[in-house]
């Protein structure tokens, strides 16, 4: 499954601090600033209040409107790390899409 989610203040064996939920087996996607992020979760697990579960579509939406705000950017032709362009929204779909398809 798909979740949007914000990281909870819990204690694990490592100590107490900001984690994802317990639900997330792969998190830490996509952010965005209203503090939410994207994981995936097998289900093992209940979803916890902060988490919402998103369809591919509903997540391809999520991820071109903070595009349109704050665009996701890709390294540019020279490789160099101040060589950063701005992605298409075509490149936004598909960089989801390869995402959705590697969960």
């Amino acid at each position: 499954m798909i979740i949007k989610y914000q990281l909870e203040n819990r204690t694990i064996p490592a100590g107490t601090g900001l984690t994802a939920p317990e639900c997330i087996n792969d998190g830490g996607y996509f952010p965005d600033t209203d503090n939410t992020l994207i994981g995936y979760s097998d289900g093992t697990v209940p979803l916890c209040a902060s988490c919402t579960e998103l369809t591919p579509a509903e997540l391809e939406t999520r991820q071109l409107g903070i595009h349109a705000v704050t665009p996701m950017m890709k390294q540019g032709a020279t490789l160099d790390d101040d060589d950063r362009i701005e992605m298409t929204a075509t490149e936004v779909s598909t960089r989801v899409q390869a995402w959705v398809t590697s969960k």
